[in-house]
């Protein structure tokens, strides 16, 4: 089984000027787009699969590839770029994927995908995990949020659920607090089988959206995660702020945690 993480990572960032493209982000000493992929990487190590990671670029796509590669030199030949040439919205970054990823060789083609964005950098090795233990063919996590302002929100019936992105949300389904977190899993088969619907979708926004790709069939599954903060994306100065101080203070009950362990055993 080959593994595929798909990290959306084009776009601009214009609300967190002038620090740079929005993936190359300072946060805590690296930059905003290594913490999904330190997540995966660290997911892999249990596996022991092949695995690829395959980063979608847009705005300043030289300078993602140049420091990625840098960064993760010892993983530089796990390494794709996909050129998203115009930002269409994250359906569009899909199909840009899965047109330009069948060049691969079918050994170089993932079964299994993840897609993550690269202003989350608050993800776990074990949202990765847990999407795993699940069978579905396409899996969405979801959350229940204080404030959904924004987030598409998950609308579930009796056996299947859609996402409903704010600007196309009723009123009443505006007042839905479980939304999307944008982490998503994939077999490839679905995907190639379902990625022409998004692109055939007209919305509001005149984007593309890949939550579109959910149909409310029996093989998909919308997966609770309950708590918020993990999904945390960043998108201005102010909820990079908040993102930081969220990432100290689980970084500090961590070390808390462990020592008191380490006196309970020692």
């Amino acid at each position: 089984m080959v593994f595929d993480l798909v990290l959306l990572a084009a776009g601009e960032g214009s609300r967190l000027r002038p620090f740079g493209p929005k993936p190359l982000v300072s946060f805590l000493g690296e930059r905003m787009v290594d913490f999904p992929i330190l997540r995966f990487l660290s997911f892999m190590e249990k596996r022991k699969e092949s695995f690829f990671i395959s980063v979608i670029v847009g705005n300043q796509a030289e300078a993602v590839k140049e420091h990625l590669l840098e960064r993760f030199s010892a993983y530089a030949s796990h390494f794709r770029f996909i050129v998203q040439e115009e930002r269409k919205g994250t359906g569009h970054a899909l199909f840009c994927y899965e047109t330009q990823i069948a060049a691969y060789p079918q050994s170089q083609q993932g079964d299994i995908l993840f897609v993550a964005s690269s202003d989350t950098p608050l993800l776990e090795s074990f949202h990765y995990e847990e999407m795993m233990k699940h069978k579905s063919m396409a899996i969405a996590a979801t959350f229940e949020a204080r404030d959904s302002s924004g987030l598409g929100r998950i609308v579930r019936k009796k056996t299947s659920f859609s996402i409903v992105e704010e600007k196309e949300a009723s009123l009443e389904e505006q007042k839905i607090r479980e939304v999307n977190a944008g982490f998503y899993l994939f077999h490839r088969s679905y995907l190639q089988e379902h990625i022409s619907v998004v692109m055939k979708k007209k919305n509001k926004s005149k984007e593309f959206y890949l939550t579109d790709i959910f149909q409310g069939g029996s093989s998909e599954m919308a997966l609770n995660f309950k708590e918020d903060n993990s999904f945390f994306g960043v998108n201005d100065l102010s909820q990079l702020q908040e993102a930081e101080d969220l990432a100290r203070k689980r970084k500090l009950f961590s070390l808390m945690k462990q020592r008191l362990l380490e006196k309970t055993f020692f």
